[in-house]
């Protein structure tokens, strides 16, 4: 979920995926600086972004639920565009990975790039259940697929 419009919105977004029952959620490109933990409602807020010294641009929430707080083994800010939680569950653990694939830097400045995935995928436990989400970025044409792709994305 890209939200510009993230910080004045933020108790409305948290009813929103209450009353829609979602117990993990990623937000991307929230301009959020520095990186932390923070409580708003029952949900935990892991967030990322740019170092307080630069201008407000980037930065990724994954934001879980309550009831799962209790379940996180680990949690890392892999850079200002990735945040990766480990949570236990009763069948082993699974990784939750948010991203923002921002494209309007230089190459070689990018969030997400092919290494970063690289590295987030070589060192989670084999393990575990590995889910990658948020804003890639990515050009898939606008053919809609119910449930997973609008009419509202760009074409390749």
């Amino acid at each position: 979920m890209e939200c510009w419009v993230y910080w004045n919105k933020e108790l409305e977004l948290v009813e929103v995926i209450k009353i829609k029952g979602i117990n993990v959620t990623v937000i991307s490109e929230t301009k959020k600086k520095l990186k932390g933990t923070k409580m708003i409602g029952n949900y935990t807020m892991l967030y990322r972004g740019v170092s307080q010294n630069t201008r407000a641009h980037l930065g990724v929430v994954l934001r879980i639920d309550q009831k799962w707080t209790s379940r996180i083994t680990n949690y890392s800010f892999v850079n200002d565009c990735i945040i990766t939680v480990r949570l236990k569950i009763n069948r082993g653990r699974i990784t939750r990975t948010g991203v923002y694939a921002w494209k309007k830097v230089e190459k070689k400045k990018r969030g997400v790039s092919t290494k970063s995935y690289k590295k987030i995928v070589d060192k989670y436990n084999k393990s575990d259940s590995l889910t990658i989400y948020g804003d890639l970025n990515a050009r898939v044409g606008n053919q809609p697929i119910p449930n997973v792709v609008g009419t509202l994305v760009k074409t390749a």
